[in-house]
This record gives C-alpha cells, structure tokens and sequence, in this order.
C-alpha cells in the first residue's frame, strides 16, 4: 500500500490566506466562554416559610449555580440564626464546574411563638465576589389569649366570711402564648387580693392551655371593694387582658335577716296572714237590663259617643255595663241578685302595670258608684240618679308602671244592682290632651282589667267590713296569692 505525503510550505503569513469558513464557529463560542471567570449564583435571594405551626418542620431549598467558564469551589456556608430555628445542609466544600448546580435544603423549625429573621451566606473560591447571603424569614400562628369570668360580683357578703373565684386564662389561639406578666390592683387588697399570680407570669402557654388564678374576698370592714386581674401577653390583638371582680362586705346578719343596700344594717320583714271581718256578698254577673249604657259612653267634656259596643238608645240590652257589670249572688245560685240594698259594697285590686302613661277607666253602677287608686277617689257618681247607669263614665288618669291598690264602690239604692268598671292603656299622655284625640283612643283593643275579672272573689259590705292586719304597723299586701300583713324590722349589725 502506499501513502501518498503532501508537503506544503510556508513561504510567509501573508501569501496564505484563509477564509470563515476554514475555521468552525463552535471552537470561536468555545474559546469566548472559556474566557470567562467562574461566578457563583445563588436563588432566590429570599425565603419566606410563612406561618408555621410549633414544633412543625418545613423544608425549602436553595440552588447554588456556576454561571461562569471555569470551575469554582465553594468552601464554607452557615447560618446566622440567634434561635437556632433554621437548619442549612450544604456539604462543603463543593466544586462546581462551569454550568453545574447544586440543590441545599434549607429547613424552619419554630421553638416559640412569634417572628424569626436568619440568613444563611456561602463563601467560593471566586477572587473578588465576597459571600452570598439568603435572607430567611418564618413566622407561627399567634396565641389568643381568654380570660374568665371578665366580670365577677361577690354580692353581699358577711364581715369576717371569705369567698373566692377561679380566674381562667386559656390560649384559644393556634400559636403559643408568652405571658409577660400577671398584676392585681385592688381598693384594698387586705380585703381583695390575688393569691398565685406567679404561677402564670412568665409562662407559656401552648394551644389549648389553660391555667387558673384564684381571687380571694375576705372583708373585715363594712363597705364595697373592686379589683381587677391583668395579664399581659403576646396576643398581637389584645396585649392586655383584664377580669374585673367587686363585693359588698355587709354586717354578717342572725339567720332570717339580711343586711340593708347599705350592708350597714340587718333586716327582715314578717308576714302574717290578713284576717277578713264581716259577712262577704260572693261575686256574680248581673243579668243585663235595656237601660244599662242606654246613652252610650260619656268622656269628661261631656262628649258622648252611642254605638253598639259603648251602648246605643234602641231597647236592645247592650252597653258595657250590661256586658261586664257584677254584684252580689243570690245564695246558692251564680246569678246576681239585687241584695245588699243601701250599703257600699265593693272590693280592692291589685293592679300590676308594665307601661306608664295614661290610663282611662270606663264605670257605671245602679245607682252609685266610687273609683279610688292608691288610696286617691278619682270619680265618684253619689248622686243617685239613673245616669250613673245610663252612661258608660270614661276617667282618664296617670299611672306609673308598677304595682297599683284600685277600690271598687257601689251602691244599690233599690230594685235591681249592677256594678262595673274596665281599665284601658296605656297611653301616651299626649294622646289624652284634648278632647278629640281621647275620643278616638282604641280603647276596646286595650283592656287591662275588667270586673268579669272579679268573678268568684267576694265584695266586702259596709265601712266596717274587709281585710285588715292583727298587730299594728303592720301594712296590708293585697298583691300576694292571698292577703297578707307585712311589717320590716331592722337592727344594727351585731358586734
């Protein structure tokens, strides 16, 4: 076989020439990048791990890059982490050729509650570039801190008792709680006081954590005392956390007596049933009589309005007296009778009133009557004569909310008897300033009491007959299940 050798000679640089084409472009980009120094890149520049439950542990990473053309070593990294709440595994040293990456992991492990800030920075063989640092950032769930009762009332209590109550301070939050400090102020806190602050004051409290506190009220004083709990914490919403707590130290009274507002005093009050004189008339409802209410409802003003409801002049026995008119029953019948004849007979309602304003009481009787509120005669028809059963008498007057004593009179003169009242209300008083306007109240949908209510009580006959108490001072109560006599007593505080 024979090789053919080709010689060529080179007589000067300038008698060859060679054209773009003689040289390949690849090995033109490859001698540019070669050219460059290394460079290390590290991404990101930040890490948020956001909020992290405690004790959770999180992983991110960071990509160190040589984004240079020659090789380059990195040969220390590390952390700057007071709290040693971040963790950075990076094998050091490392080399990386040009274009080579390596992944870190990076980690967040919060021990408390609250903000965290690190970094951690890496260190090359690059002349010049210094360390590259990562800013690290993590937070957890913030503590909620509960405190209760927030309001807490001793009452009244005796000189020389003492009481307590268990103040609850819980986290409700997601995060830890740090309880800075715990202070008690008090009006006087020989008598009011806080008794194991320190078990809290420093404390942290995981989620769901609860502690007590226990507040103690042992007066020896006559007189009131307030004091209060404050905790001061982390909780970002509510740094400072109160419960408030108040007693009255009163005398420390015999049994069945208590001690005034005042707490200066004892008290008591004694009831004894009331007793009844006389021979009660059985309550009954009248039968009606065409004349009762014949000519209608009449106001003061003499105003007079005739309808079938109020009554109405046509024979018909209608009016409210027929509708709700009583008097005593004939005996062993439930039907009104016309005895007694020529005695007051009448009776005393406790009146219980939700509103104040005015009242209007709407009355007729054959032949009289008398209506007396709190013991004030407010109407009274003594004259005998057939308007008091003719007409339905309307008697605007002012009540206040609360209990009222009303006394019913009547009187039959002869024949036939009839008593009635109904109360309407409230109403605002400037409804019943003028006469129009009383007239057109709506009375009928605003009853409040009728004497049909009165049916199965009994009517007390003559001055001399009803309810009255056995000792004197006592005072007649009306207003329980049954008539009662009650008297208070009172007594300085014993020694």
């Amino acid at each position: 076989m024979r090789v053919a050798v080709v010689g060529v000679a080179l007589l000067g640089c300038s008698e060859v020439g060679f054209s773009g084409k003689d040289v390949p472009l690849e090995a033109t980009v490859d001698t540019a990048v070669a050219s460059l120094p290394a460079a290390l890149e590290v991404d990101p520049r930040v890490i948020d791990f956001g909020e992290v439950a405690l004790s959770e542990r999180v992983e991110a990473s960071i990509t160190l890059t040589n984004v240079g053309g020659s090789s380059l070593v990195v040969g220390a990294s590390g952390l700057i982490d007071d709290e040693r709440v971040f963790t950075l595994d990076a094998a050091v040293p490392l080399e990386l050729g040009p274009g080579e990456a390596q992944v870190v992991p990076v980690t967040f492990e919060p021990t408390r509650g609250g903000n965290f800030e690190g970094s951690a920075w890496f260190e090359s063989d690059v002349e010049g570039a210094g360390i590259e640092r990562v800013e690290l950032l993590g937070r957890t769930a913030p503590g909620d801190i509960h405190i209760e009762p927030a309001v807490h009332d001793f009452g009244s209590v005796g000189v020389g008792s003492r009481h307590a109550v268990e103040v609850s301070v819980s986290n409700v939050g997601e995060g830890p709680l740090a309880v800075e400090s715990v202070a008690y102020t008090s009006t006087d806190s020989r008598w009011l006081f806080l008794s194991d602050e320190a078990s809290l004051s420093g404390a942290v409290l995981a989620p769901g954590e609860r502690r007590q506190l226990e507040v103690t009220f042992a007066p020896e004083e006559l007189g009131g005392w307030e004091g209060r709990v404050t905790v001061v914490s982390d909780d970002p919403d509510e740094a400072e956390a109160d419960a408030v707590q108040s007693g009255l130290a009163t005398c420390s009274c015999p049994d069945g007596w208590v001690a005034n507002a005042a707490g200066t005093r004892c008290l008591r009050r004694v009831e004894e049933p009331a007793l009844f004189v006389g021979e009660p008339w059985e309550v009954c409802q009248i039968e009606p009589y065409f004349t009762y209410g014949n000519l209608g409802a009449r106001y003061p003003d003499d105003y007079i309005v005739q309808d079938p409801y109020w009554g109405q002049n046509d024979g018909v026995p209608n009016g409210r007296l027929n509708e709700v008119g009583i008097w005593g029953c004939i005996p062993g019948t439930e039907i009104a009778g016309h005895d007694p004849v020529g005695e007051w007979v009448g009776f005393q309602v406790c009146l219980e009133l939700d509103d104040t304003g005015t009242y209007v009481t709407g009355m007729g009787a054959d032949n009289r009557f008398r209506l007396v509120v709190d013991g004030v005669t407010m109407w009274e028809e003594d004259t005998g004569l057939t308007s008091a059963f003719n007409y339905w008498w309307m008697v605007p007057m002012e009540l206040e909310a609360g209990e009222h004593i009303v006394e019913l009179w009547g009187k039959n003169d002869g024949s036939i008897a009839g008593l009635g009242v109904e109360i309407y209300g409230p109403f605002d008083p400037a409804a019943v300033s003028d006469g129009p306007s009383t007239h057109a109240l709506p009375l009928a949908d605003n009853r409040v009491w009728s004497t049909l209510d009165a049916l199965g009580s009994s009517f007390e006959v003559g001055g001399g007959v009803g309810w009255y108490c056995p000792d004197e001072g006592m005072i007649l109560d009306l207003c329980d299940d049954e008539p009662l006599c009650v008297i208070d007593e009172e007594m300085d505080c014993p020694a």
